[in-house]
C-alpha cells in the first residue's frame, strides 16, 4: 500500500515533535550574571518617566525600600532648592560614590599584609 500525502505529513510532524527534545538540549542556555552597572545619565534617564530633564521627589524615591532616607537623599542633592534633580545634581550622587569606593579601595590596598 502507497503511502497518502497526509500520512506523509503525519509522520513527518511527529518526527519532528520527537526530534525537538534532542535541538533544545543542545541549545545554549541563557547567560547568569550581574548586568552591568548604569551610568547616571542612564540611571537618571530610568528615573525621568516625564522625560522632562528633572527629577522629581516622586520619581526619584519611586519604588524605593527605604522612603524616609531616600527623601533625605534628595533634599541634599538638591542644591538649588527647588524641588528638583537636574542631572548634574544627580550625577554628584554617583561622583560622591565613586570617590568613596576609590578611598575604601586604597585603604584595603595599604593595610593588607606584605608578601
Amino acid at each position: 500500500m502507497k503511502p497518502t500525502t497526509s500520512s506523509r505529513s503525519i509522520q513527518l510532524i511527529a518526527l519532528l515533535a520527537l526530534s525537538m527534545p534532542v535541538f533544545t538540549l543542545h541549545a545554549e542556555p541563557p547567560k547568569k550574571g550581574k548586568k552591568p552597572p548604569l551610568s547616571p545619565e542612564e540611571h537618571f534617564k530610568k528615573l525621568d518617566t516625564n522625560h522632562n530633564g528633572k527629577l522629581t521627589l516622586n520619581e526619584f524615591t519611586f519604588g524605593t525600600r527605604n522612603l524616609e532616607k531616600d527623601k533625605a537623599e534628595f533634599k541634599s542633592l538638591d542644591k538649588d532648592g527647588d524641588g528638583l534633580l537636574s542631572l548634574e545634581e544627580f550625577s554628584a550622587k554617583h561622583q560622591e560614590g565613586e570617590k568613596q569606593t576609590e578611598e575604601d579601595s586604597a585603604k584595603k590596598k595599604d593595610s593588607s599584609p606584605a608578601k
